[in-house]
Order: structure tokens, then C-alpha cells, then sequence
């Protein structure tokens, strides 16, 4: 490709937006996802403290949140590591999630 078709396909691309505002999106995820895992694992450990045993659907949105992140960089990045990650979670996610649903109904 030449330098004109490519500077042609990233204008499309990232119409609208400037390096700045794509700066402070990606920030604003991160700073989600942050925030939400440690309000997560904040109820989980008082759940425990609690002695009311473990909520694994707590653990199972934490996992999911990560893995959704894990996706979405890889989708628009492709680096390797991040598709490996997001195998891992998503794995994890269905085995958690079908674990919470099994000890719902018994």
C-alpha cells in the first residue's frame, strides 16, 4: 500500500475523532474497569468476613469484565496475548457461571 491509501484508510477509520479524545476513552476504560473490579472485591471479602461464604457470581463479573477488555484490545490491536487472555477468561466465565447456576437450583 502507498502512504496516501493508508493515511486515507486511518482518516475513515478514526473519522470524528482525534488522538486526544481516543486518549482519554481508552483512560475512561481502564479507570472502569479499575474501579469496578475493587468494588467487587471489596463484596467479596466482606462477604467472607461475613461468614456467608464466597459469591461466585462476584467472582464470575470480575473475570467476565477483564475478558471483555482482553477482546476488545485484541480485536483492534491483534496482539496474540490478549486473544490468549480472553480464551482463559471466557473459559472461566462459562465454568463459574454454570457452577453459580447449579448450586442456585439445588
Amino acid at each position: 500500500m502507498d502512504k496516501e491509501k493508508i493515511l486515507e484508510m486511518s482518516r475513515k477509520e478514526n473519522k470524528n475523532k482525534d488522538i486526544a479524545s481516543r486518549d482519554a476513552e481508552n483512560k475512561a476504560a481502564y479507570i472502569t474497569v479499575e474501579t469496578t473490579s475493587l468494588f467487587i472485591g471489596i463484596l467479596f471479602f466482606i462477604q467472607i468476613a461475613a461468614d456467608k461464604g464466597m459469591n461466585l457470581s462476584l467472582v464470575a463479573t470480575m473475570i467476565f469484565l477483564f475478558t471483555v477488555l482482553n477482546w476488545a484490545t485484541y480485536a483492534f490491536s491483534k496482539i496474540k496475548k490478549h486473544m490468549h487472555i480472553a480464551l482463559l477468561g471466557t473459559l472461566f466465565t462459562v465454568l463459574i457461571t454454570i457452577d453459580t447456576i447449579a448450586h442456585l437450583f439445588k
